[in-house]
């Protein structure tokens, strides 16, 4: 998507970065979800050894899946380490880093954290400063206000992302980058967000799908000229903190593209006969959600999600006759309620194996009639992605489904598929981008070997310190020239600490509730 904005000059100041370096296709994780690929970046490992698999936990004794934070990841991060080498740091927005924990520099916390009035940033005194600045880390999308698909209100949303940009940007300039830093990383989200909310009007100005006659409307001429401001305040980052002597690394967790379809896979599991709700719930439930968007206007944040809580889909499941689950929206999985691990499971250990196996070449067999044509592109055991002292709390099996298609865990009896609505069109790809530029980095683009857990081994070998020995992920050396390559061999370190917090932090009930109502507008909550 970003060759074709390169080529309509959207982009001068990437297309710069791109001609003169490295450029890659970057493999998130499976699934491509913003928790475990961040993870995976920020600590060089697979999601088996840092233990973040998805936005949410596993599946408690009260049937519910609290959300994850920064004390789920059971390792280092990198700027802790390059904190522990003597580096001073500067971090910004980057998800999953709530609560903050000190670094030596500074650090301001990114999605997953629940509003502006936490404790967000490091030092504390960064907080008021910003504020002052009317910064804001993620922009709150109330679809019960707001009609998305009303185009004065897509406008408006839009119209918001840039604003929100402009912001955050005067805040980064004016406060934090006069902090100084020796390694300083900044996320800019509203790609992420124009992506899952007008990826129709990026179809139609780069004719992602093939050329389509279209109307060109106020809300294509917003989105692209956002897209332009995300590149202009890249371009002052750089000139304002890129020396002659600096790198810069770039990435994204994951790449987008668009989808049309949603597969109820706990309807499919029940139809299988692997799943059983509780009689007449699951009709509540349907009832329910029908009203949600009325009851929201009257309900207090916090007693709102104990009555969503209390029909979740976890808590009109029988458990006791039900074998299999799956995960929530965008997670790509199916758990075995399996009664080692499940708190109220009931497949034995030695039936597990059988069990996945049927569900493996049943998921494959799955067509939807509507299209003719199969949903499932591929599964896979969990094992065969995640290894490390946290696998046991992944998911059994993992999935990718054909281009256009993406699964939910929404009850909808009688119907396997529903079509997706035009506020949320855009979903998460696999394959995201890597760029990196400056001395000693050779002009060129390289294959789709490189994986997220590449890049904190790449940034320790770059700045010349050891690099941990026992990370998942590699030096990736070709990106640097022939000659620096030769005279700076890879210094090995002392092996990879794991399982650092082992006390993890819940949310209050209304900080959850602003978490996931934040996910339920980019579609990762059904």
């Amino acid at each position: 998507m970003l060759n074709p904005m390169i080529a309509a000059g959207w982009l001068p100041n990437l297309a710069r970065l791109v001609a003169e370096g490295t450029s890659a296709p970057l493999r998130s994780t499976l699934p491509p979800l913003t928790a475990p690929a961040w993870s995976s970046f920020m600590t060089g490992l697979n999601p088996g050894r840092h233990g973040v698999f998805a936005f949410q936990r596993a599946l408690n004794r009260d049937l519910e899946r609290t959300f994850v934070n920064a004390t789920a990841i059971q390792a280092p991060l990198l700027w802790e380490r390059l904190s522990g080498h003597g580096l001073r740091v500067g971090v910004l927005n980057v998800p999953l880093t709530y609560p903050v924990r000190p670094v030596n520099g500074w650090l301001v916390s990114g999605m997953m954290t629940p509003s502006e009035e936490s404790d967000f940033t490091y030092p504390p005194e960064l907080a008021p400063l910003l504020r002052a600045r009317h910064y804001v880390i993620d922009l709150r999308v109330l679809k019960q206000e707001r009609d998305y698909r009303a185009p004065e209100q897509r406008l408006a949303l839009v119209n918001d992302l840039r604003r929100t940009l402009e912001d955050r940007q005067a805040a980064l300039e004016e406060v934090l980058l006069p902090q100084g830093g020796d390694f300083i990383m900044v996320v800019y989200e509203t790609p992420d967000r124009l992506q899952h909310w007008t990826w129709r009007y990026l179809d139609d100005l780069l004719s992602l799908s093939g050329p389509q006659p279209f109307e060109r409307t106020p809300i294509h001429d917003a989105v692209e000229e956002a897209y332009r401001a995300v590149d202009a305040a890249l371009g002052r980052t750089l000139a304002r903190a890129a020396g002659p002597e600096t790198r810069v690394f770039m990435l994204s967790d994951h790449g987008f593209g668009s989808r049309h379809t949603r597969v109820h896979m706990d309807q499919w599991l029940a139809n299988q006969g692997w799943l059983t709700y509780a009689t007449g719930k699951a009709d509540v439930r349907k009832r329910l959600k029908q009203y949600m968007g009325w009851i929201k206007r009257f309900l207090p944040r916090g007693l709102l999600l104990r009555g969503r809580r209390a029909f979740a889909v976890n808590r009109i499941i029988d458990w006791a006759h039900t074998r299999a689950y799956s995960g929530v929206a965008s997670e790509y999985a199916i758990y075995i309620n399996r009664r080692d691990r499940e708190p109220y499971g009931i497949v034995a250990d030695a039936d597990v194996a059988a069990l996945r196996r049927e569900i493996k070449a049943r998921l494959l067999e799955l067509v939807d009639p509507r299209q003719g044509q199969r949903v499932v592109r591929a599964v896979y055991d969990r094992e065969e992605f995640y290894q490390g002292p946290f696998t046991d709390q992944a998911p059994d099996i993992v999935y990718e489904l054909a281009p256009g298609y993406e699964p939910t865990s929404e009850v909808s009896p009688g119907r396997l598929f529903t079509d997706v609505t035009a506020e949320g069109e855009g979903m998460h790809q696999p394959d995201g981008i890597f760029l990196a530029w400056g001395p000693d980095i050779a002009a060129q683009r390289l294959g789709p070997e490189l994986g997220l857990a590449d890049l904190t081994p790449t940034i320790l070998y770059s700045l010349g310190l050891p690099v941990p020995q026992g990370l998942d992920g590699r030096v990736v050396r070709e990106i640097f020239t022939a000659a620096y390559q030769a005279e700076h061999p890879i210094n090995l370190g002392a092996e990879t600490e794991t399982a650092i917090e082992p006390r993890q932090q819940v949310y209050s009930t209304d900080d959850e509730a602003l978490i996931a109502e934040k996910l339920k507008s980019l579609g990762y909550l059904d």
